[in-house]
């Protein structure tokens, strides 16, 4: 197996390959209860894998809040089965281990995103506030040198005033 270094996914294929070995004794008459499960399962592996690779991370924080609900959607349907004793307690507790690993990395990763964006989001703000002093201060030195006012000016009402004051 070709190790990812992104955690999430690597948890998400051995479970998906584990999916194969303990659902093998469901009843045919139950094919699509096992089908449901494996299909959800393969859906977060591709949303992780979705979410992995895009820039725009609104859409990443979606597809990991999507992730999350499909995994307690295959807990439910696990629960489900166990109730309806198409799967062992046992078989089951390990799949729900599993289940919880993915979920803690998943976590993991939107807190992490999560994080990035309000990094960037404050360094937007920094950024604008620093141009909004650079145009203040240009336009100060310009209303010094020369007694015309300028055509079109970008300024906080503060700035206006302290330039009216000289």
């Amino acid at each position: 197996m070709k190790q990812d270094k992104f955690k999430v996914v690597d948890y998400i294929r051995l479970f998906i390959k584990s999916l194969s070995f303990y659902l093998e004794n469901f009843p045919k008459k139950e094919y699509e209860l096992r089908e449901r499960i494996k299909k959800n399962a393969y859906d977060i592996l591709e949303m992780a894998y979705e979410a992995n690779s895009t820039e725009v991370i609104e859409l990443k924080i979606n597809l990991i809040n999507k992730i999350l609900a499909k995994i307690k959607l295959i807990d439910f349907l696990l629960d489900m089965a166990v109730e309806l004793n198409f799967l062992s307690h046992k078989k089951y507790l390990k799949m729900a281990n599993s289940l919880s690993d993915i979920e803690k990395y998943s976590r993991g990763w939107l807190l992490y995103v999560k994080k990035c964006l309000e990094s960037y989001k404050n360094n937007i703000k920094r950024e604008e506030l620093n141009n909004t002093v650079i145009i203040e201060n240009e336009q100060s030195n310009k209303k010094l040198r020369s007694n015309k006012k300028p055509d079109t000016i970008l300024l906080s009402e503060k700035a206006q005033k302290e330039l009216n004051k000289t």
